[in-house]
């Protein structure tokens, strides 16, 4: 059953088996109290999953302190991998050796290079991988992760926020804000690194910006996304990438005829 976010604990009860949930709202990066819901799961006997796709690497992020049962995310995003990067599974470490999964592979049998012809699956988080993995898209996530060597995840959310908080306040300033309507919260500490905004004009405005070198997201219906990397993005870039979307509609290149039709990747 699909569930507005903002009646999510009135249909959390004893009928329900498993929640899934976002942690971050991909549109409007709304940030739920993980704590809070995964509680109200286990009270009505349910386990909670929950996707960390846009959470992990720029917000603290607490799976064992919440009890959550199983979480999935991926490495492109926020933990700076890039495209291709292979995804995560976590599991709590009080329900993995009940857990079975159906997708049994070579690298999830218990004894991988004894090479017997009966599978068996091992007894902790390694039973959840299949086939081999992708060295080369490995190596591009050990490098990255690589990047938060000796950064708190206390102080990358802070810059986080600062980051999003300066560029709207620039928006504000340059009056854009009459123009894009935020759709996400206004009080930074319940949403993601990213801020959203509704125009009728989000998809021209979206590419005209990418072709100034400043790449945000379309996400239909009408928003335009800005995210924020906080290991490095600069507050220079922030500054720079207002000044771009400020001469962009000035210069009306939003506009433009040929963004009246959408490209397959938005």
């Amino acid at each position: 059953q699909l569930v507005e976010e903002g009646e999510l604990s009135d249909h959390i009860n004893e009928s329900v088996m498993a929640i899934m949930l976002s942690h971050v709202n991909f549109r409007t990066g709304a940030l739920l109290d993980m704590l809070d819901l995964t509680k109200r799961a286990h009270h009505a006997g349910a386990l909670a999953i929950w996707d960390l796709a846009h959470s992990a690497g720029a917000l603290e992020v607490e799976l064992d302190a919440c009890h959550v049962d199983f979480a999935v995310g991926c490495t492109y995003k926020y933990l700076n991998a890039g495209p291709g990067a292979p995804a995560f599974v976590y599991c709590n470490q009080a329900i993995v050796q009940q857990v079975t999964q159906p997708l049994s592979g070579w690298m999830g049998h218990a004894f991988a290079f004894e090479f017997d012809s009966n599978y068996t699956p091992d007894a902790g988080i390694k039973k959840f991988l299949c086939g081999t993995p992708p060295i080369v898209s490995m190596a591009c996530v050990e490098a990255a992760l690589s990047a938060f060597d000796g950064v708190s995840m206390h102080a990358i959310r802070a810059k986080s926020i600062a980051l999003s908080e300066t560029f709207e306040a620039l928006l504000r300033d340059h009056g854009l804000l009459q123009l894009l309507t935020p759709v996400h919260s206004a009080d930074p500490h319940t949403r993601g690194s990213q801020l959203a905004y509704a125009s009728d004009h989000a998809y021209g405005l979206c590419q005209s910006l990418i072709e100034r070198g400043v790449v945000p997201d379309f996400r239909a219906p009408n928003y335009i996304r800005f995210g924020f990397t906080p290991l490095y993005t600069s507050f220079d870039d922030v500054w720079k990438a207002v000044e771009h979307i400020v001469q962009a509609i000035e210069n009306e290149e939003h506009m433009h005829p040929r963004w009246r039709e959408k490209l397959a990747v938005t």
